[in-house]
């Protein structure tokens, strides 16, 4: 299952990558090989696991856009 979608994830230059698609977004890459997947409760779990800085590094739009509330609220996230 993890190998899987690490190799899926491999097709790709960065996560932000990966969505081509109703049919192609990760969650429904993720549903097809794990049965029982829940995005909201599944991917913050995930997110939580990664962790902020390896996506802020992986996903340089995400990155951005963090940084621009950051500036905005005075404060890192």
């Amino acid at each position: 299952m993890v190998d899987s979608l690490q190799a899926d994830r491999n097709l790709f230059i960065s996560p932000e990558h990966i969505n081509e698609g109703p049919t192609t977004a990760p969650s429904k890459r993720i549903i097809r090989c794990c049965l029982g997947y829940e995005k909201p409760l599944h991917g913050s779990l995930i997110a939580m696991d990664i962790g902020l800085d390896t996506i802020r590094q992986q996903c340089q739009h995400f990155n951005q856009w963090l940084t621009r509330l950051e500036k905005i609220s005075g404060s890192n996230v």
